[in-house]
């Protein structure tokens, strides 16, 4: 399990050994995003099956983007600017 926080959108994102990447906001504690739902190979039932987890997160704040890697040993790459429209 991992976390980061990005302090523009105030969201602090979390990544579980489900495979999800959650975007929380800070102030309400409510979930706005779900980022695996968006990438077809995270939830593929080879994905689901054999590699899960969510090992670490970083966000890049000059680039606005979000890395995460997962026990499958692939980095995905998610556009924090898209999650702003």
């Amino acid at each position: 399990m991992s976390c980061t926080f990005d302090i523009q959108t105030l969201l602090i994102f979390t990544g579980g050994v489900d495979g999800t990447i959650v975007g929380w906001n800070f102030e309400t504690s409510f979930a706005r995003y779900r980022m695996h739902e968006w990438d077809d190979t995270c939830v593929s039932p080879d994905y689901i099956k054999d590699s899960k987890s969510v090992d670490a997160l970083i966000v890049m704040d000059y680039k606005r983007i979000l890395i995460s890697m997962s026990a499958d040993q692939k980095l995905r790459f998610w556009d924090l600017k898209d999650l702003q429209s």
